[in-house]
């Protein structure tokens, strides 16, 4: 089966603004492509394509950069978080999501292949958006020497904390 490359170009320039992500799943395929089709509705992203197994997410990395990397659910074939490590050997730089119904099994995985990012899938995939803006913002922030803004890694006192989730990055380590 092919990777599944969406590609989509929308008349922006490369600077400051855009974050690209790459989807990797072999289990929630329609998931990954609503994720993908929602992405790619929304300016300022881009989905450089959906890999359907390690070979594919390499090959689409070689040709394309991107912010994040974005596993959909756990990946059936355990051996493909190896992706993980191997792309972190070809220099690039992006962050590891794991997007999906954050359970023990997902959090053993994240573990084992240090994912520090997870947000539930269950939640609704605009606040999804916001958190990779977040994120994004965040890790720029660190590049730079800068530190965070005062409360983006605090526990909320809000009595919605799945809200709190969706707007600030979460380190499970």
């Amino acid at each position: 089966m092919q990777n599944l490359k969406i590609m989509e170009k929308k008349e922006r320039n490369d600077a400051e603004g855009t974050i690209r992500v790459l989807i990797l799943s072999d289990r929630l395929l329609k998931e990954a492509q609503s994720l993908a089709e929602y992405l790619i509705s929304l300016d300022h992203f881009e989905v450089v394509g959906i890999a359907l197994n390690r070979q594919q997410a390499m090959e689409l990395a070689e040709e394309s950069n991107f912010d994040f990397l974005i596993i959909a659910g756990y990946l059936r074939v355990f051996d493909s978080y190896e992706v993980i490590a191997e792309l972190r050997g070809l220099k690039k730089s992006f962050q590891t999501v794991h997007w999906a119904i954050l359970d023990s099994l997902i959090l053993e995985f994240c573990k084992q292949y240090q994912i520090v990012l997870t947000f539930d899938r269950t939640l609704p995939m605009e606040s999804f958006a916001a958190f990779l803006w977040e994120c994004k913002y965040d890790k720029k922030g660190f590049e730079e020497g800068q530190r965070p803004k005062k409360g983006h890694a605090e526990v909320s006192e809000s009595n919605d904390q799945k809200l709190y989730q969706t707007v600030h990055c979460r380190s499970l380590h």
